[in-house]
């Protein structure tokens, strides 16, 4: 895969806007959610394909815009973006997760099928890609 600015910006906003200030490999389990589906077919084949894809990622679709509000996290998130798409760190094969404290109060049907653990504030569920 070709790594390009623009995906290295898309994968820096999901792990800025899903997981910043939670630990390293927490934040890299979403950049590994999104690499999963991008080698997905059942997925858009590009990463901003996946980050912008319809009901996805709350961040980019709940109608806010989003404001980097701490410049730390945003240079980490890109750092470590880059560092990714460089060299894929492979942590599972989620396809999906959501908030922990989402969770709690909504169990999606879909998620009954697949595997979970729980990292940081999410819980990932793999299969399904």
């Amino acid at each position: 895969m070709e790594i390009t600015a623009a995906a290295v910006v898309c994968l820096a906003q999901a792990i800025y806007f899903e997981a910043r200030g939670e630990k390293l490999a927490d934040r890299l389990q979403v950049a590994n959610v999104v690499m999963n589906r991008v080698e997905s077919p059942r997925y858009p084949d590009d990463v901003c394909g996946v980050v912008r894809q319809k009901h996805q990622f709350e961040f980019y679709w709940d109608g806010e815009p989003e404001r980097i509000t701490e410049p730390e996290a945003w240079t980490d998130a890109v750092m470590w973006s880059m560092r990714y798409l460089e060299r894929p760190m492979r942590y599972h094969n989620a396809c999906h997760y959501v908030a922990t404290n989402v969770f709690t109060n909504h169990n999606p049907s879909w998620a009954q099928q697949m595997e979970a653990f729980e990292s940081g504030g999410h819980r990932f569920f793999e299969g399904g890609c």
